[in-house]
């Protein structure tokens, strides 16, 4: 049985662990100095001692945040990447989540391939409904109505919209959806919403509006013709869709909900990157 270990990470990486080692693999995880690790789990202090000791490194998501460090919150210490990358051996598969250019090339100096199991598209396609139902608490959390009659607007039709819609719908929420491809909007009309193009989504009033696109959408032009009372809720990936600034300068309340799945539901979203680390694995021919 391969043995894995867990190095650094969030809330995420303590799930991640739970998930292996429930599955019947060992595990060994370093850079949990401030946590609880699950007891069937075995904790080491130095990270060296849980490389030497793996087959397989899972690095977490972000592997860094500075692109110099490795992202350990729970850690006493830090570990460079530099010196973290020294200690692999030929043979252990590396695998970590939004490997950068820079971590990558800092990896491939030590002569180390990172696999990004962020990259997956079977990890996408799960974490949409941990990020759709941590969207929705967002909501309730910070309206002054109920979901029920509200008024809402999902803006794209891609994983997170799709589930996104639905959830919304069985609350009683009045949904429109505003999508570029005609595709979404039919889906969209199926579900029982109302659509409209990208173009003409800020022609009725809402109450919250979630923006999943990852482009600029809403604009300083844009949020003047919204009034300021609708939640923004960001759901999708770095820059997003949303004017930071000039959503702050017009007042309006803008959540920046990036990582929902490690926020609101860490030990699913770490079962998800178990999974598709096993699943990268089986496709390299390996038989886990």
């Amino acid at each position: 049985m391969d043995t894995f270990a867990v190095i650094g990470g969030d809330r995420r990486a303590i799930g991640l662990t739970e998930a292996l080692a429930g599955s019947g693999f060992p595990v060994i995880a370093a850079g949990f100095a401030y946590a609880e690790l699950p007891a069937c789990v075995t904790g080491c202090t130095q990270i060296s001692q849980a490389v030497a000791a793996a087959d397989h490194i899972l690095l977490p998501l972000p592997v860094s945040r500075d692109e110099e460090t490795l992202y350990q919150p729970f850690a006493r210490d830090t570990k460079t990447l530099e010196s973290l990358f020294s200690l692999i051996r030929e043979g252990q598969t590396v695998f970590g989540g939004l490997v950068s250019p820079a971590v990558a090339a800092i990896a491939g100096n030590a002569g180390v391939t990172v696999l990004d199991y962020f990259a997956e598209e079977e990890l996408a396609v799960r974490n949409a409904v941990p990020t759709a139902e941590g969207a929705i608490q967002i909501a309730m959390e910070e309206l002054p109505i109920t979901l029920a009659d509200s008024r809402c607007l999902v803006t794209g039709g891609g994983r997170v919209a799709r589930e996104l819609v639905p959830r919304l719908i069985a609350l009683h929420a009045q949904v429109t959806v505003a999508a570029r491809r005609p595709e979404h909007r039919a889906y969209a009309q199926n579900a029982g919403c109302a659509v409209c193009d990208l173009s003409r989504m800020c022609d009725s009033d809402y109450d919250v509006i979630f923006n999943t696109v990852p482009a600029m959408l809403f604009p300083d032009t844009v949020l003047a013709a919204i009034r300021p009372q609708t939640l923004l809720i960001e759901l999708a990936s770095e820059p997003g869709g949303i004017d930071r600034k000039a959503a702050a300068r017009r007042g309006f309340r803008l959540i920046v909900a990036g990582g929902l799945p490690g926020r609101v539901a860490p030990q699913t979203a770490g079962r998800i990157i178990g999974d598709t680390v096993l699943s990268m694995l089986r496709k390299r021919g390996h038989t886990v």
